[in-house]
């Protein structure tokens, strides 16, 4: 073999080695890493879906690309994510950044491009693939405290690029975890009404032994539920526990782990947990509609079913991802057999939740979808004599997606435009069809028509109009407020020149940051606001830089 063909097998035989090697990722912060929040944690209507990083109360530190690819979405918004990245990789995930401050020069230049051609600080786009290449350990922006963040920190995800599923970032990444999952209670419920479980009563625990040897439940149809949480260190954040078993008699009927979840799923967080007393369990029994990418493996549902008086064991596992496990095993009793109740359709209305359901009563109009619920539902509906004030219950159930409610208007033909549905969780502006209002809404409960009529409110440190106005610094800073719809749109304007400024939704504050092209001297401004049914307001201010 000569010297030619010699090289040409060592380079074979390395390539061949170095395409067995999985790439290995860097973080995307620099250490020491702090992780706030994990994967899966029980945020209100979602589930979180990434790692949360600490960054002590700090803005702009450092934001690493964690493998080389290409930037292929930028979002901007005022709510969520806030200033958002998402880099694609040749392995097939996507990495995503949020809450950022500021994203990296090349990157930021593309940005303002897109901002300044739609006329707006939000947006979403996904530049052309590999327009934007990005290396590894690159820096990509700087962190931030902007969208719907509590405090500065980093939020950072991994998906799969073609599902956009979200992948628990500790499948790919280790931390070193050597703290047990702490079990603080654990809670039972009657489930012989199967649409209706019936919370019976919590236990709390002492280290891995419950107060009894034997529990004696006024039930033989049963399921469990625990509230738990997980640490990384001692005395760190109460995170989310990553996994749970339960076994009747060493055998196992129900197994839930949090290593990826479908956006499709967000809400599905109110069905896996109830909230009672400030404390959230979480339930190791199903809903007739659940994501089963959830469940390894569940036997009915993860109900229990006992069929006589004796004592049978009764065993809790919980883990993390570095395989910390905390077991509790204690013993159930049955001291009364009850059967299952047939199920209430008395109600005004019974919603399947595996159908299209259209109905017509008491002068509203409601159509919930096929799989907007978890279970069936039967409603009770209550309605005043003026029609602007209504009741649906049940006010406890959850919903996977919008149902839409709908009614003839009767009001003044001016006020259709600018009627609102206010909700026991918000504000729901309607779309108008012909002489009806149809509302897209996600929970049930009490529901009063509003009608909007007031444009929006500014407050500003700036000088008023009528008097001579003082000289201001690089930064205009607007406070804005509305009423009932909420904040619609806004845009400002210097010199009749739409310029770039930032809305914070949680502060309530639009900025703008004055650049170099913005003129000095004498300069106008113009600021326009509308609500979310077209309220309007026009501000005018003259300012000296």
């Amino acid at each position: 073999m000569n010297k030619l063909s010699s090289l040409y097998v060592y380079l074979l035989f390395t390539l061949c080695v170095q395409a067995q090697v999985k790439p290995s990722l860097i973080w995307p912060l620099d250490s020491p890493r702090v992780l706030t929040g994990n994967f899966g944690e029980l945020r209100p209507n979602h589930f979180h879906t990434g790692l949360d990083f600490s960054t002590n109360g700090k803005e702009n530190l450092q934001v690493y690309a964690i493998e080389e690819g290409y930037v292929s979405r930028i979002r901007v918004s005022p709510f969520g994510y806030g200033k958002a990245l998402y880099i694609t990789h040749a392995n097939g995930k996507v990495s995503v950044y949020a809450h950022l401050n500021t994203f990296s020069l090349k990157i930021d230049k593309v940005l303002k491009q897109e901002q300044y051609a739609k006329q707006s600080f939000e947006v979403d786009f996904y530049p052309k693939p590999w327009s934007l290449f990005v290396r590894k350990n690159e820096i990509i922006a700087l962190s931030g405290n902007t969208g719907g963040s509590s405090g500065p920190h980093l939020h950072f995800e991994l998906r799969d690029e073609k599902t956009e599923i979200t992948i628990n970032p500790l499948s790919v990444y280790h931390v070193q975890d050597n703290v047990y999952p702490v079990l603080k209670q654990l809670a039972f419920y009657d489930l012989s009404d199967s649409l209706q479980p019936v919370f019976m009563r919590a236990l709390k625990t002492e280290g891995v032994n419950l107060y009894a040897d034997t529990l004696d439940l006024p039930s033989s149809l049963i399921a469990i539920a625990f509230e738990a949480y997980d640490q990384y260190l001692k005395k760190g954040n109460h995170n989310n526990v990553y996994e749970a078993k339960v076994f009747l008699d060493n055998k196992l009927i129900y197994h839930h782990r949090l290593n990826e979840m479908d956006f499709a799923d967000f809400r599905y967080v109110n069905e896996f947990c109830d909230n009672r007393n400030h404390s959230k369990f979480q339930k190791c029994f199903l809903p007739t509609l659940y994501p089963a990418y959830l469940y390894p493996e569940t036997q009915n549902k993860g109900r229990i079913t006992l069929h006589d008086h004796k004592a049978h064991q009764l065993r809790l596992v919980l883990a993390d991802e570095s395989g910390n496990q905390t077991a509790l095993s204690t013993f159930l009793r049955a001291t009364v057999m009850k059967e299952y109740k047939s199920q209430n359709k008395t109600g005004d209305a019974f919603v399947h939740c595996y159908r299209d359901t259209t109905l017509h009563v008491k002068q509203l109009s409601l159509h919930f979808p096929n799989q907007c619920l978890y279970k069936d539902v039967t409603l009770n509906i209550e309605k005043t004599t003026e029609g602007k004030e209504f009741v649906l219950g049940l006010s406890n159930v959850n919903f996977r997606s919008a149902f839409y409610l709908g009614l003839k208007f009767t009001g003044k033909e001016e006020d259709k435009q600018h009627t609102v549905l206010k909700t026991d969780q918000g504000v729901v502006v309607p779309e108008i069809r012909n002489d009806s209002l149809w509302f897209a809404c996600k929970n049930l409960g009490t529901f009063k028509l509003m009608v909007d009529n007031t444009p929006p409110a500014v407050k500003t440190v700036l000088a008023s109009k009528k008097r001579l106005p003082k000289s201001v610094g690089s930064r205009l800073e607007f406070f804005l407020s509305d009423n009932l719809s909420g904040i619609g749109q806004y845009a400002l304007y210097v010199n009749e020149q739409w310029v770039i400024a930032e809305y914070d939704a949680k502060s309530h504050c639009l900025s703008y940051n004055c650049e170099e092209q913005s003129p000095s001297g004498w300069v106008k401004l113009r600021l326009v606001l509308a609500d979310k049914v077209g309220n309007r307001l026009e501000q005018h201010y003259s300012i000296k830089r």
